[in-house]
């Protein structure tokens, strides 16, 4: 998994969508203390199959988009950004192939987060993403 994630990170982080979140791109989550708008991805599952001569993964991954900017039009140019670099996008994956990649849900959430300055409004996108990849 850890190639996937690598593949994952280097696609995000040398696009566009890099610079609307200040390259504030984090595996799991972010640092305490990290300032909106930001991204994290992780996974939520990973089903291995076995076709008796290929092994195949099956991994969701979400990922997580955050703003406190009172107006949608940060948060939405962020997920505009991300579902126009991974639907049906193409990883490099050392060691594996990548067989499909598509968008399986999206969830908006208005938030609220405490902050050490207090309760602070947060926009939320959970976008949940299905690549099944392909051990070489």
């Amino acid at each position: 998994m850890k190639e996937l994630f690598i593949a994952i990170y280097n696609k995000l982080t040398g696009a566009t969508l890099s610079s609307l979140v200040r390259g504030q791109i984090f595996i799991g989550r972010a640092p305490k203390g990290t300032a909106y708008p930001y991204i994290i991805f992780f996974p939520i599952s990973d089903v291995p199959e076995d076709t008796f001569k290929n092994k195949i993964d099956s991994v969701a991954i979400q990922f997580s988009l955050f703003s406190s900017n009172s107006s949608l039009i940060e948060i939405e140019g962020i997920y505009s950004s991300l579902i126009a670099l991974l639907d049906d996008a193409v990883l490099t994956i050392t060691g594996l192939t990548q067989c499909i990649l598509y968008r399986e849900n999206t969830i908006f959430i208005d938030e609220q987060v405490i902050t050490p300055s207090g309760t602070e409004d947060v926009w939320h996108y959970a976008v949940d993403y299905q690549i099944i990849v392909e051990t070489t």
